[in-house]
């Protein structure tokens, strides 16, 4: 899976057989060399002239057996994958939990499957590249982030250890919609996004949200009281400008907060998406569900 908008300098090996490395390592193919021929940077429309006119900087990748290669048709119909996405998802997992570096915002340029074999691997209907290009593409250009290896590795690491169900469910939604607000111009929208992020992991049952995940964002901190009491005056900031963008269609040019008062609202939602990007990679290292019913009481 080849990304655009991160950089990395060396290989970054994760476990389950995944590796980061850089774009120019991948092992020679029609679609690297497709990536790499020159693109015309005056192109229309406007977004094909950003990150899509240059050669990705970065490629996720995993080994994969294919077994059997052949099958032979006397013995029937081959055997089934029953899980054909595997892989890509598998992938895609890292990708999004890349988001939480920086953050960062890696879009996947494309995927595709390749044979270690140059000699199989020139049988073409083996090696097409499939796009899956994002609801949400970025309109404006941003220079890749460059990707620390040891904390990427951590924070992937932790990721691909949990157990397939709820926790790694909604760290997965979390994150797809992190990296969502992140690629959006329209400040608005990214409100909607980050609320729908933090909602995900912190609200449970019935109840005010804007208490709930004012309240739970804060308390997921372990600093002074005084951040504590900023972390909850942003999100209910981000709170009041979501619901002012959901009910009236405009986004108010500022937003009051409680003890700090008036600020603007494109500062509001800034420091909301670095608290976002906290509160996920807070609940991400400590590997399960929390029971926010007890746990409010101890804090």
């Amino acid at each position: 899976m080849a990304l655009w908008g991160i950089e990395v300098k060396s290989p970054v090996e994760f476990s389950n057989g995944v590796k980061l490395i850089p774009f120019e390592e991948l092992p020679f193919s029609d679609n690297k060399a497709w990536f790499l021929q020159p693109r015309d940077l005056n192109a229309f429309p406007g977004f094909l002239s950003t990150i899509f006119a240059k050669a990705p900087l970065s490629a996720l990748i995993c080994p994969y057996l294919v077994k059997p290669l052949l099958h032979p048709t006397i013995l029937g119909d081959p055997p089934v994958n029953t899980n054909p996405f595997h892989v890509f998802s598998l992938l895609d997992d890292c990708r999004l939990t890349i988001s939480l570096i920086g953050p960062s915002c890696p879009i996947s340029a494309g995927y595709w499957f390749q044979f270690e074999d140059e000699k199989i691997n020139e049988v073409k209907v083996f090696n097409g590249l499939t796009t899956f290009h994002s609801e949400v593409l970025p309109i404006g250009h941003n220079p890749p982030k460059s990707i620390d290896p040891i904390e990427t590795k951590e924070l992937v690491d932790h990721f691909l250890a949990l157990e397939e169900g709820k926790l790694r469910n909604k760290l997965r939604i979390a994150l797809g919609r992190f990296n969502q607000a992140l690629r959006r111009f329209p400040n608005g929208d990214k409100a909607l996004d980050l609320a729908i992020a933090l909602e995900i992991l912190l609200v449970d049952g019935a109840g005010e949200n804007t208490h709930k995940v004012s309240l739970r964002s804060a308390l997921l901190f372990e600093e002074s009281i005084e951040q504590r009491l900023q972390v909850r005056s942003i999100i209910g900031g981000l709170y009041a400008l979501r619901s002012a963008f959901a009910h009236n269609g405009i986004l108010p040019a500022e937003v009051k907060l409680i003890q700090t008062g008036k600020k603007p609202s494109v500062q509001v939602i800034e420091d909301a998406t670095v608290i976002c990007g906290q509160v996920i990679r807070s609940i991400l290292l400590r590997g399960e569900m929390i029971d926010w019913y007890s746990f409010e009481l101890k804090k």
